[in-house]
């Protein structure tokens, strides 16, 4: 992999890394019922609304973390299976062809869902961190279609490293989802 490529991989890994970082360690406090009590007994409705809107928005949180988490678990079980075939690129084989294609086609489709899905506010951070690593991936199928296309092992290898990195950045997705 050319010096070039491995510095930029190297600056997305650890631009990913710390947005991820930022995004685990922020501070998740609350405001406890004692600290939002009415005087003179006022009228709790407005409680109600906000213990509703919670349960809300930790409902959409947990939908959110699940839907994202499922398509990263795939998406890294993709790339880990590719990872052995591209190990032994063969590229004049059209059976490994085939096989690769098809698993590029299947993180295409999911790297789709995955910018299809709409995150609650509060995860708006997860959310741009797991978009990176799929846009990492998806420029990754780029460079691999080219070195198919091309018959250029070295484009191969360099795609095959891109994905593992993005790979790497989805496990801490779900890491952080959980």
């Amino acid at each position: 992999m050319k010096p070039g490529i491995r510095i930029v991989a190297a600056v997305f890994l650890i631009v990913s890394l710390v947005c991820l970082g930022a995004v685990s360690c922020r501070d998740d406090s609350t405001v406890t019922p004692a600290d939002t009590e009415e005087p003179n007994g006022a009228d709790d409705v407005a409680s109600d609304d906000v213990v509703s809107d919670d349960v809300t928005q930790s409902a959409s949180e947990d939908e959110y973390r699940i839907e994202i988490a499922a398509i990263a678990v795939e998406l890294i079980a993709i790339v880990n299976g590719m990872d052995q075939v591209l190990a032994n690129p063969a590229i004049e084989d059209p059976d490994w062809i085939t096989s690769i294609t098809l698993a590029m086609e299947d993180i295409t489709t999911l790297c789709d869902e995955a910018c299809h899905i709409v995150p609650p506010d509060s995860m708006a951070g997860v959310h741009i961190v797991n978009l990176e690593a799929i846009a990492g991936l998806n420029n990754e199928m780029g460079i691999l279609a080219e070195g198919i296309d091309e018959k250029d092992i070295n484009l191969v290898n360099q795609a095959s490293t891109g994905m593992w990195l993005a790979a790497e950045i989805l496990a801490e997705v779900i890491v952080v989802s959980e």
